[in-house]
This record gives structure tokens, sequence and C-alpha cells, in this order.
């Protein structure tokens, strides 16, 4: 099985909020928006992982990883 995972998604409250209904406002902030990256993971090991910002040279930036991910 390969799996990709992302993060860093700017907008990511509202998905936060549907997914688990009732947190505190803090709780869906906790950690959103920053360090966008992306990882590979094959077989339950991890192949390769990126940050974003290594690419945009932008800190800390929330956009969706695609530069990291093309990499």
């Amino acid at each position: 099985m390969k799996a990709i995972g992302i993060s860093g998604f700017e907008n990511s409250m509202p998905f936060k909020q549907a997914k688990w209904p009732g947190l505190q406002e803090r709780e869906y902030r906790i950690a959103q928006g920053m360090d966008a990256a992306a990882e590979l993971v094959v077989g339950g090991r991890l192949v390769a992982a990126a940050e974003e910002e290594r690419f945009s040279g932008k800190k800390h930036i929330g956009d969706f990883p695609s530069h990291a991910i093309r990499s």
C-alpha cells in the first residue's frame, strides 16, 4: 500500500469543525495553516518527506504543498 500524507491547509478550520464538532475555538486553531509538508509512506515505512518552505522560500507557509509533492 502506498499513502501520501499532507498538512498545512490554510483554510482547514471548516474541515476540522465538520469532522470534530463541539471543540473550543482554540482547539480548532492548534497548528493550523503553517509548515505545509508532504510525506510518502510505503508499506508502513517513511520513504520521503519534504516541507513546502524548502521550495517556496516562505517561512511557515500554509499553502497546499504542491511543490513538496512534486519533488
